[in-house]
């Protein structure tokens, strides 16, 4: 198994306010791209070796531009008789640790000679020469302030090359491996009514083989692997620094990020679903939203809160869940309890245990109107508006319980998108999920569980737990392992 953690230290808002120009690009290229990455992979060129006849390469279809394939070729010697320029002028003023360049990596072609000159208006800066030795690379150096970069490339590590490139960031670009990390865990979890959102998080620590004094912004994203399967993308929270090379780093998801954000009060009538969870989102991250909900409605009111909060009133009255695992986007759909995959004997740890939640005698859950006209108990104040405020409660009975029984009632009074529309399927919903009262907590070899995923276990005493997977703790060493809570019901072997 491959333990890697990506890093990106990178001037934010940069991509998006820079301006590429050169003369020197062949009409395949698209160097608008550059900032934000371009088409890779073995495309059969002419030059010597690169039209190998075992079916690596492929003839580029015209609709696939490059980032930038330069004109020139160097000569025999690698060098260029008139060294390619590129100038990329940003619409406000950046710092950053460094500019990271990724060449053409699937042909081991690369520039092995460039210079870097950074401008604010028309001082110069700084500049600097740089000697590339691979195919993605970070020209280290640290410059305020800047607004204007041109790039000098001298020398190609082969010769007879054009300069091929298909990113170029503002700043810092890091693969950390398992040979630099002592450790690296991460919490995905989620909670099966959406009563409330849970934060991934992400920690490692770093023991860099490289004398790079890394900053770890805040909301720097950071994405986390397992051989080839994401595990998720993170953003840092917090580092610290305890020695010249190593470094102890917390990460939380999107959600974690919603959460630092505002969201206005708003009145819904009938509004869809997927539109009213793109504006908690606010652009901020892209919305991964089941089919079954794409059309659903929604009518009551968001009261002032997070873009977290908010999200999670969403995600309970549409019954649905939040998560970001394996992914960089907001997840919400259902959850479906048909088809167990079983998780077998051979990838579950020795040991485990199973609580038993006390009995649920009664569900209740509050339905709200909000309305213009009339009275109501209280009221609340939308984008100038006076809206009237009614509640009415649904009430749920556990029919099997006795006259015994420790009374133990679970009420929702503060979910204000349920309303009368919603309120039984609600009710039923909250209700069945009290109903499952067992938690298997197990640790398990992973193979490609998620947090939501229907599975069957086995208990130390042979029975079986049938349940959600609700949370994963999962320890990148060796062997990819996680601590598990299934949350369900059980029945004999």
């Amino acid at each position: 198994m491959s333990v890697k953690v990506v890093y990106e230290d990178v001037a934010v808002g940069s991509a998006a306010a820079s301006s590429v120009e050169t003369s020197e690009a062949m009409g395949i290229s698209k160097t608008s791209l550059l900032p934000f990455g371009a088409l890779e992979g073995p495309i059969a060129t002419t030059e010597q070796n690169q039209w190998v006849l075992n079916g690596t390469r492929k003839v580029k279809p015209k609709t696939d531009p490059v980032g930038f394939w330069s004109t020139p070729r160097s000569g025999d010697d690698c060098t260029f008789t008139t060294p390619p320029t590129i100038t990329i002028t940003l619409d406000g003023q950046f710092t950053s640790l460094g500019i990271y360049f990724k060449f053409d990596g699937e042909t081991g072609d690369y520039c092995s000679d460039l210079n870097l000159t950074w401008y604010n208006g028309t001082t110069q800066l700084a500049t600097q020469q740089f000697f590339p030795n691979s195919g993605n690379y970070f020209c280290e150096k640290t410059v305020e302030l800047y607004n204007k970069v041109t790039i000098q490339f001298n020398k190609t590590n082969l010769p007879d090359r054009p300069i091929k490139i298909s990113l170029i960031l503002f700043g810092l670009v890091r693969e950390f491996e398992r040979q630099e990390l002592r450790s690296v865990e991460a919490t995905e979890e989620l909670n099966i009514i959406s009563d409330e959102l849970a934060i991934n998080t992400l920690d490692f620590t770093l023991d860099s083989e490289e004398d790079i004094d890394y900053i770890f912004q805040e909301k720097q994203p950071v994405y986390a692997y397992n051989g080839k399967t994401k595990i998720g993308t993170f953003y840092i929270d917090e580092s610290t620094r305890v020695s010249k090379n190593v470094y102890n780093v917390s990460c939380i998801d999107a959600l974690g990020i919603l959460d630092e954000d505002p969201f206005a009060a708003a009145i819904y009538t009938n509004a869809n679903a997927k539109t009213v969870l793109e504006s908690i989102l606010g652009g901020h991250f892209d919305l991964e939203l089941s089919g079954d909900l794409q059309s659903e409605k929604l009518t009551g009111y968001i009261a002032d809160c997070t873009r977290r909060e908010a999200l999670q009133q969403v995600a309970f009255a549409l019954r649905a869940v939040v998560d970001t695992s394996g992914s960089g986007n907001v997840k919400v759909w259902r959850l479906s309890e048909t088809d167990p995959a079983e998780i077998p004997l051979n990838r579950l740890y020795t040991g485990g245990d199973v609580s038993t939640s006390a009995i649920v005698t009664e569900v209740r859950v509050t339905a709200h109107t909000y309305s213009t006209s009339g009275s109501g108990s209280d009221t609340v104040e939308v984008g100038g508006k006076t809206y009237h405020h009614t509640t009415a409660v649904t009430v749920k009975q556990n029919p099997n319980i006795t006259a015994s029984t420790k009374p133990n009632v679970i009420e929702v009074k503060d979910a204000t998108l349920v309303n009368s529309t919603n309120v039984a399927a609600v009710t039923q919903h909250v209700f069945d999920y009290y109903m499952r009262r067992q938690t298997h907590s197990v640790q398990i070899v992973m193979d490609k569980e998620l947090p939501g995923d229907y599975v069957d276990t086995t208990t130390p005493w042979d029975d079986h737990i049938t349940g959600t997977i609700t949370s994963m703790t999962i320890k990148l060493s060796g062997i990819a392992a996680a601590e598990c809570d299934i949350v369900g019901t059980g029945a004999p072997a």
